[in-house]
């Protein structure tokens, strides 16, 4: 089963992203959190398996999406995590090279498309890991 966490201060972005999430996988498991703060407490006090995926906003307030990151490395959890952006040319796009567990950006709005994506390659990591 897919895990799947989102972390968006616009809770209606959250909701698209859990549709569009849905219509591609109906048993994924999803939790969308408005402040990453409690994402953050939530995540890490949780059992993490090597197939969670976080789709991670990189604008919001109380933390920024680098500092989630930041955060989140150094409780090493094993995960995958996709930057949410409205930019087309993220600015720090550097910086994310240096987490292991990032793994792409994504534009917003979400779209079926990028999320078919997303699910293909980590059904092809599990098989290999298998």
């Amino acid at each position: 089963m897919k895990n799947i966490f989102i972390i968006a201060d616009d809770s209606t972005n959250n909701y698209l992203c859990e549709l569009i999430i849905k219509s591609i996988s109906p048993k994924a498991t999803i939790t969308s959190y408005t402040c990453p703060v409690h994402a953050l407490e939530n995540i890490t006090a949780s059992s993490i398996e090597t197939h969670t995926t976080i789709l991670l906003d990189l604008n919001m307030p109380e933390m920024s999406g680098w500092q989630f990151m930041e955060q989140f490395e150094m409780k090493q959890k094993k995960c995958s995590i996709y930057i949410l952006t409205a930019s087309v040319n993220p600015m720090g796009k550097e910086n994310t090279f240096k987490y292991p567990m990032f793994k792409g950006f994504l534009t917003k709005p979400l779209s079926i498309e990028n999320m078919k994506y997303i699910f293909e390659l980590k059904n092809k990591q599990e098989l290999l890991c298998e």
